[in-house]
């Protein structure tokens, strides 16, 4: 199964939202070792959350628009060589219709 860009875009936004709302513990304050993990964890979810979405455009994610996606072209070489190999067919296409 895959992600739609939409799905994924919702996804980082809320990650990065629940990293912003933990802050680091020094304690431990459950007895939990799992929960007392996760509390150290979820910060860290704020910066790999933003880094992937510093690397698309939200807008065009959250709108199904894969041509859109990317922020940097140059980061992603294989994207941009598919897009550049389609688009002449895209162009056809519209052109018999």
């Amino acid at each position: 199964m895959q992600a739609q860009p939409t799905e994924v875009a919702t996804i980082l936004i809320s990650l990065k939202r629940v990293g912003d709302e933990f802050k680091s513990v020094k304690d431990e304050p459950f007895d939990s070792a799992l929960l007392n993990n996760i509390l150290k964890v979820l910060p860290s979810v704020r910066e790999s959350s933003k880094v992937f979405l510093d690397a698309i455009h939200t807008k065009a994610a959250q709108e199904n628009d894969e041509s859109g996606l990317w922020t940097d072209p140059d980061k992603y070489p294989d994207v941009q060589d598919a897009k550049d190999v389609s688009s002449p067919y895209d162009k056809e296409a519209d052109n018999s219709a």
